[in-house]
């Protein structure tokens, strides 16, 4: 029996049109914002995961135009990959001037209020899969209130776990590795090289 397709697409530049491999696979994830505008990366999102300790994900939320993003209303699930625990843990808190300006560490409760009433379902990811990944990474235990897996290596993670490699073939395209200063872009690079070498992911170029 032949293989179902999983696509798992990072928001970097792709560098050739395969719209028509990601609308034809069976499973395809996607991060965040991402832009379906220049008709690279087809339109089907079956998971969008979103970081809700972002506040790049408050401004989005508060843009009326929010919720006519194009992966958005196309997801049929909406992942959020930082469960409220980690982020009171782990993630960086506000001061109390920023308190006073509104600014939180924790948009859960308002993403799950906003995009709920859009008619999506919501996932949140459990906290002990956040700690098997940071072990995945190699980061400690006094690293991880300054070093923080990206949603596109917890999704990868959320992939691998569900998607049996005798039933699946796992692809990853749009991967730039590099953004927000507190990711570890080059362990989550060698990461991502390994599982290639070993054959249970592959590149779609």
């Amino acid at each position: 029996m032949a293989r179902k397709t999983a696509i798992i697409i990072g928001n970097g530049r792709l560098e050739r049109d395969l719209s028509k491999v990601i609308d034809d696979a069976e499973f395809v994830m996607r991060f965040n914002e991402p832009n379906l505008l220049d008709d690279r990366s087809g339109s089907r999102t079956d998971v969008l995961v979103l970081a809700a300790s972002s506040k790049a994900l408050h401004k989005r939320m508060v843009d009326p135009a929010f919720l006519e993003n194009a992966a958005l209303k196309c997801a049929k699930v909406l992942m959020l990959a930082y469960h409220p625990e980690i982020i009171r843990k782990y993630h960086p808190q506000p001061n109390i001037f920023q308190r006073l300006r509104g600014r939180r560490a924790d948009w859960t409760a308002q993403a799950i209020e906003l995009i709920g009433h859009a008619g999506k379902e919501i996932r949140i990811m459990p906290p002990q899969f956040y700690a098997e990944g940071c072990a995945e990474l190699g980061i400690a235990a006094n690293q991880m209130r300054t070093v923080f897996p990206s949603t596109g290596f917890l999704g990868i993670c959320y992939a691998l776990a569900n998607f049996p490699a005798s039933e699946w073939d796992i692809r990853l395209c749009g991967f730039g590795w590099k953004g927000w200063r507190r990711h570890d872009w080059q362990s989550e690079r060698a990461w991502v090289e390994d599982k290639i070498a070993s054959g249970r992911i592959g590149m779609l170029a």
